[in-house]
């Protein structure tokens, strides 16, 4: 728990795994073209495992999202992440059941598509946040597939990607997220707000819409220790109007040590 002059948030820790970072002092490119697909769509296309759940509420419907783990078999068993989600039944409630069973079917990976080349991304920690039917994913997001020759996997790649979705499917069986526009988040404004991070990347779990209409992330950060090795992670929020064409990362850092954050509750004070 940590307070700011204007608001207080409250924080709650969830058990997850780390498999991306966003540096905080990269250069500001501009947007590529990306397109999320059906990883069911490739033969080659395995998904080995899933972290940093989370459950997103739209409308009546309760979907677990979670970062899927996958594998791609034809290029030298290349490693990469998507994101899984499936509406939880009525049924799902009172009987325990494996959520995510036969997870290829139920992820979409992001692709990169520029001139004649085409990249996967990874993209980790999702971290939601729903208005009624909208929803809204932050996810950490680099290359996941370099060139033979390891080459076009610099730190370009990475950043921040707001995601927004929407639910297709009129019954239980065929419901699900579709997951379409992709905005890059700007890195100029975290530098500036806060020099002393040499990262950042999502917090997993979910967020908040305020009653002004701001959509709030949690996210962690990293910053320097004192020794170059030492590395300390902190948590942190991003906040930005609806149109998501301006950001703001809070003011107030957590202590040392405070991870996985994930909101729970936004009041004034």
């Amino acid at each position: 728990l940590f307070y700011s002059p204007v608001l207080l948030l409250l924080l709650v820790v969830v058990v997850s795994c780390v498999t991306g970072a966003v540096t905080a002092d990269g250069k500001e490119t501009t947007e590529p073209k990306f397109e999320w697909k059906d990883a069911k769509s490739e033969e080659s296309v395995t998904v080995e495992s899933l972290c940093v759940p989370g459950l997103l509420k739209v409308a009546n419907d309760v979907f677990v999202v979670a970062e899927a783990q996958c594998k791609e078999k034809e290029q030298e068993e290349t490693t990469f992440t998507g994101i899984a989600s499936q509406l939880l039944t009525k049924q799902d409630s009172n009987t325990p059941v494996d959520v995510l069973e036969n997870a290829k079917s139920k992820t979409q990976v992001l692709e990169e598509k520029s001139s004649a080349k085409v990249k996967k991304m990874d993209v980790s920690r999702p971290t939601t946040v729903t208005k009624q039917s909208e929803v809204y994913m932050l996810v950490g997001r680099y290359s996941g597939t370099p060139g033979a020759s390891g080459e076009d996997n610099g730190a370009d790649d990475s950043g921040l990607l707001l995601v927004k979705g929407e639910v297709s499917g009129d019954e239980e069986s065929n419901k699900k997220i579709d997951w379409k526009s992709n905005t890059a988040l700007p890195r100029t404004t975290f530098g500036a707000q806060h020099n002393s991070l040499t990262g950042l990347v999502g917090g997993g779990g979910s967020g908040i819409e305020t009653k002004d209409g701001k959509l709030v992330f949690p996210v962690e950060g990293t910053k320097k220790g004192n020794t170059e090795t030492d590395v300390k992670i902190v948590s942190l929020i991003i906040s930005s109007l609806k149109d998501t064409n301006s950001w703001t990362l809070s003011n107030e850092i957590s202590a040392d040590g405070c991870s996985d954050p994930s909101i729970v509750e936004w009041k004034d004070g």
